[in-house]
């Protein structure tokens, strides 16, 4: 996922470089959601119910899987046109949010 994220904003300032800047905010995103990974980890640990952590694991990996898989398109979409990136950020908030 890290050099698909450079090359992600490479070519971001190669099509459209006063977009750079906003292109980084899912590298942002993805830090949080591994936030999200720590806490329930810590939940995990203060021995909740033992069939709950094969889900919640499941779920957090599914959500990774979705969020990296998502941008690629929604890069691409923000280059050409600009006014998605509201939608794209609400896209990502709601993927990372069903981890929670």
């Amino acid at each position: 996922m890290g050099l698909r994220r450079v090359v992600l904003v490479a070519l971001m300032g190669v099509m459209r470089p006063e977009l750079v800047m906003k292109s980084i905010v899912p590298m942002v995103m993805a830090g949080v959601l591994g936030i999200y990974g720590l806490v329930i980890s810590v939940i995990i640990s203060t021995d909740i119910n033992p069939k709950a952590k094969s889900h919640i694991s499941r779920l957090v990996l599914l959500v990774v899987l979705l969020v990296s898989r998502l941008e690629w398109p929604l890069e691409l979409a923000n280059a050409q046109q600009p006014k998605l990136f509201v939608e794209k950020i609400l896209i990502l908030i709601f993927a990372e949010a069903l981890s929670l």
